[in-house]
């Protein structure tokens, strides 16, 4: 194999497994069979969108909280030099990736043991979001990052981690520029993609859940309320995010055509533009201490960025 995308390299081409999304869900039909060489290029990214980029980038904050805090921390460390494609730092946290994917594969290449089943942290809601939204509306790293969000917020609830953890986790995706709230999408809808999920046992939906910093568990047995709950608390951010965008859209809109303009207000002792972005202040300080770390901006913002 030569992994020419940055997904690839750090986790889809190690470990043999190929599959075919179907439209019940993802990865549904597949096989195991291991490739005699992966050949890793990491001059193949400098051509790739900086969507695309971003989107492996996911996977590799995935690897930092199921199974290494170092490399998380690295992540978070040098989240500028990632982003600007350093070689060094890419290489770095390519490498180090595969190592951890390749170690897993080892000890239960066909998932049998269930230690492979740790790689899927997110993609349950993930692969929910994807095949809800269809196939190729969000990248799949995209639908990871907003799914650890979630799979966090469901480990928050049961009390597994604290809002510490959370935080931590977001804003490390948000400073990637990855989506940290879920897509609006029916609920009924994701979760019944949610009960087809390959993990599942005996109609039981399984979440792949953080108990700490590099460390998952595969848990089962999770009552729906509690991930109707997640997605609304997180739908409730994102109805947030886009208000405050409004107002900003409508206050740019009014300053462009001129319906406010410098000039002298009795009444307040401002000018007018003055009084708008004072407002608009006001409204970006709301926001940002209600919902902390979680506002995001929309993908079709950031692929203009």
């Amino acid at each position: 194999q030569v992994p020419t995308t940055l997904l690839s390299q750090v986790d889809s081409s190690v470990g043999g497994k190929t599959g075919i999304n179907l439209p019940e869900g993802k990865n549904l039909v597949g096989s195991f069979h291991q490739p005699a060489l992966v050949y890793i290029d990491l001059e193949a990214l400098d051509s790739l969108p900086g969507r695309e980029y971003r989107s492996g980038l996911a996977e590799v904050v995935k690897y930092g909280v199921i199974l290494d805090p170092a490399l998380f921390d690295f992540v978070e460390k040098n989240t500028r030099q990632l982003l600007d494609r350093e070689q060094a730092a890419v290489s770095r946290v390519v490498a180090r990736s595969c190592e951890l994917k390749a170690e897993v594969v080892r000890q239960d290449e066909r998932e049998e043991t269930g230690m492979r089943a740790i790689l899927n942290y997110g993609h349950t809601f993930a692969h929910a979001f994807e095949t809800v939204l269809g196939y190729g509306a969000w990248l799949h790293g995209e639908a990871v990052s907003a799914g650890m969000v979630c799979a966090g917020r469901l480990a928050r609830r049961l009390a597994w981690v604290d809002d510490a953890f959370c935080a931590r986790q977001e804003s490390l995706l948000e400073a990637l520029r990855l989506p940290v709230a879920p897509p609006e999408a029916p609920a009924d809808e994701l979760l019944a993609v949610m009960r087809r999920d390959k993990k599942n046992r005996d109609g039981r939906t399984r979440f792949i859940l953080p108990r700490k910093m590099g460390e998952v568990v595969l848990h089962e047995g999770v009552a729906e309320a509690e991930v109707r709950a997640v997605l609304a608390g997180l739908a409730q951010v994102l109805l947030a995010a886009g208000h405050l965008l409004l107002g900003v859209v409508q206050l740019l809109r009014a300053l462009l055509l001129g319906e406010v303009h410098p000039g002298a207000d009795p009444d307040h002792g401002l000018a007018p533009t003055h009084r708008a972005l004072d407002h608009l202040r006001g409204l970006l300080l709301q926001v940002l201490l209600d919902v902390p770390l979680v506002l995001h901006v929309p993908l079709e913002l950031g692929q203009l960025l």
